[in-house]
C-alpha cells in the first residue's frame, strides 16, 4: 500500500492511500472535500498544488487540473487549499449573453457595441438580468454598476447605439439621510436610458455611478438576496452563491433583516414576493434574527450611531448641487431643439465623486460656488428648519450675503454653454436662456428686496 500526502495550509496532513496504480487529481480532491467539506458543501473548491521548492515548502505552484499527471517522488507532497467558486461555467456565461443579445432585440451588431462598451468602461451588470437566464423569466431592464472615472464612457456609448436619457426622472441622487440601498452602498447616482424599439417595445437601462476607491464587486455583493449577487463583465459571469443561483435559493442577507421584521419595508417585501413568483426559494432567517436579536440585547451591544455632522456637511453640499442641477435642467427642458442626451453632461460637469466643499471647488471656481450658494440660501434654506440652516451655513457661512447674488444667471448661464457646445443649439437656446434670466432676476431681486426690508425691520 502506497500513500500521497497532502499538506494542509495549516499544518495539518492528510493521508491519500493508493496500491500500483497513481490516483488521479479529480479522485484526490474527492476525497479531501468529502472529508473536509462533506454533503453539506455548495461553492466550496479543493485545489492541489506542487511545491516549487520541496525543502523550503513555502513557495506554492499553480493549481492541479484534473488532467495533469502526478508522476510524484516518493518525498513530493502536495499541497491543498479550499477556495469558492465564483466563476460560472463557460455555457452558463454563452447562455447569459444569449439573453442580453435578445434583450436588445437580436441585433447583433448593436449588442457588440454594447458589449465592447461594458469591456471598456470596466461596468458590470448585475442582478435580476443576469439572474433570468437561470430562472426562465423575462428581463424587465438592465442594472448597469461603472466607477465615476469610466462612466461618461459608457453613457456616451450608449447614446451612440440610440439609447436616450428619459427626460423626467432620468436622474436620481440618494439623500445623506437615506438609508437606502443607494446610501448603503455608496451609489452617488442613478441614470434611466432608454430605447423604443418598433411595435412600441421599450428596454430600459439604469446605470448607477460608483466612486471609483470603492470596488464595485463590494455593491453587488451587498444586495439583500443571496442568489441577486450575480454579475457579467463582458468577458465572464460570476455570482456569490453559484449553487443557490443554479438551485433557485437562497437566503435575505443579515442587513437586510432588521428592515424586513422590525420596519416591514415594502421595497423588501415586494422583491421577495417577486422572485418566489418566479420559483426561487428564499429563506428569510427569521429564527436567525431572533437568536442573533436577543444576544445583541443580552449582551448589551448598541448599535453605531451614524455622525450626524459629516452627513449634515454632506448634505448641504448635495442640496446646492441638486438645486444647481434644477436649474440647468430647466434650461434645457424649455428647448424642444436640445437632445435629451446632454442631460447626463449637466451632472458630470458639476458633482465631484465625493460630496464635501474640498471636490466641490474642483469643479467650480470659489466666485461661483458663493453666488450659488448665496442664491440657493435666499430661496429655499432660509424658509427650513434651523437645523437645517446651521448645516448650510456651516459650510457655506458666506451664504447669508446678497452682494453680486444677480450674477446667479450669467454664472448659470456659462456653465450651461460649456456643456452643450454646439453652436446651432445653443443659438436656439438664446431665447429661452434670455426669458429664464428675467424669471431669475425678478426672483432674485425680490430675494434682496426681502432682505432689505428684514435688516430695517431689526
Amino acid at each position: 500500500m502506497h500513500s500521497i500526502f497532502v499538506r494542509l495550509l495549516n499544518g495539518e496532513v492528510f493521508r491519500v492511500p493508493y496500491n500500483e496504480t497513481l490516483p488521479s487529481v479529480s479522485s484526490i480532491r474527492k476525497q479531501l472535500y468529502d472529508h473536509y467539506v462533506g454533503e453539506h458543501g455548495r461553492n466550496e473548491i479543493v485545489n492541489l498544488f506542487r511545491y516549487e521548492d520541496s525543502s523550503e515548502r513555502d513557495t506554492r505552484g499553480s493549481f492541479l487540473s484534473d488532467e495533469d499527471d502526478l508522476k510524484l517522488n516518493s518525498e513530493e507532497m502536495l499541497g491543498m487549499v479550499i477556495t469558492y467558486e465564483s466563476k460560472m461555467t463557460p455555457t452558463e456565461n454563452t447562455n447569459v449573453e444569449n439573453k442580453l443579445l435578445m434583450y436588445f432585440n437580436n441585433n447583433e451588431t448593436e449588442f457588440k457595441e454594447f458589449h465592447e462598451a461594458i469591456i471598456n468602461s470596466e461596468a458590470l451588470i448585475a442582478g435580476g438580468s443576469i439572474l433570468s437566464s437561470f430562472g426562465n423569466y423575462k428581463i424587465n431592464d438592465l442594472d448597469i454598476y461603472v466607477h465615476y472615472s469610466k462612466a461618461k464612457l459608457l453613457l456616451d456609448k450608449l447614446k451612440l447605439i440610440g439609447y436616450h436619457n428619459r427626460m423626467c426622472n432620468y436622474f436620481h441622487q440618494a439623500s445623506q439621510y437615506d438609508q437606502s440601498f443607494f446610501k448603503k452602498n455608496n451609489i452617488l447616482a442613478r441614470f434611466v436610458f432608454y430605447r423604443q424599439y418598433r411595435n412600441n417595445i421599450e428596454r430600459s437601462i439604469d446605470i448607477m455611478i460608483i466612486p471609483d476607491h470603492f470596488p464595485i464587486e463590494k455593491v453587488i455583493t451587498n444586495f439583500d438576496l443571496s442568489f441577486c449577487e450575480i454579475w457579467w463583465d463582458g468577458n465572464a459571469t460570476y455570482a456569490s452563491d453559484p449553487y443557490g443561483v443554479r438551485n433557485k435559493c437562497g437566503i435575505l442577507k443579515p442587513d437586510y433583516r432588521k428592515s424586513l421584521y422590525n420596519d416591514m419595508n415594502s421595497f423588501i417585501v415586494n422583491r421577495i414576493s417577486k422572485y418566489r413568483k418566479r420559483g426561487f426559494t428564499i429563506d428569510t432567517c427569521l429564527n436567525e434574527y431572533i437568536m442573533y436579536d436577543e444576544e445583541s440585547k443580552k449582551a448589551g451591544v448598541i448599535a453605531p450611531k451614524r455622525d450626524k455632522s459629516v452627513d449634515g456637511l454632506k448634505w448641504a453640499v448635495s442640496y446646492l448641487l441638486q438645486q444647481i442641477h434644477d436649474q440647468l435642467i430647466d434650461f434645457v427642458r424649455r428647448s424642444q431643439s436640445v437632445r435629451s442626451y446632454h442631460l447626463y453632461d449637466i451632472y458630470f460637469s458639476i458633482f465631484p465623486q465625493e460630496l464635501i466643499y474640498e471636490k466641490l471647488a474642483d469643479k467650480l471656481d470659489e466666485y461661483t460656488i458663493k453666488i450659488f450658494a448665496c442664491f440657493v440660501y435666499h430661496k429655499s434654506v432660509i424658509y427650513m428648519k434651523q437645523g437645517y440652516k446651521d448645516l448650510f451655513l456651516s459650510t457655506f457661512p458666506f451664504a447669508k450675503s446678497t452682494k453680486d447674488i444677480k450674477e446667479f444667471s450669467t454664472l448659470l448661464k456659462n456653465i450651461a454653454k460649456n456643456i452643450i457646445k454646439d453652436e446651432q443649439e445653443l443659438n436656439r437656446l438664446k431665447d429661452c436662456f434670455d426669458r429664464r434670466n428675467r424669471h431669475l432676476l425678478n426672483i432674485i431681486t425680490e430675494l434682496v428686496e426681502s432682505t432689505i426690508e428684514q435688516k430695517d425691520d431689526n
